[in-house]
């Protein structure tokens, strides 16, 4: 996945996996082997994350939790642990 230089996406540059919740954000992690802990932890902070942000929108107009499944998105690839992606989610 490819980031625009400003960090801001339009609307085609938005990742598809932004609207699919954490499913693509889980599946990318699960093609790293990573233990099933760490997968129940991800997962555990995005559902805290996203229901504890359900109702609040960026100034974009985008979701609030836009820019933590982006974050957490570099982290993976960047293959930091659980720990540090769930912190990014919340």
């Amino acid at each position: 996945m490819s980031f625009p230089k400003n960090n801001k996406f339009s609307a085609e540059e938005h990742p598809s996996f932004l609207s699919n919740g954490a499913s693509e954000l889980i599946e990318k992690a699960k093609r790293q082997s990573r233990p099933e802990e760490e997968l129940a932890l991800i997962r555990h902070a995005y559902d805290f994350a996203a229901n504890a942000h359900q109702q609040q929108k960026r100034k974009s107009g985008y979701p609030y939790i836009v820019h933590p499944l982006a974050t957490a998105s570099r982290l993976i690839d960047l293959r930091l642990d659980a720990e540090t992606i769930a912190a990014a989610l919340l």
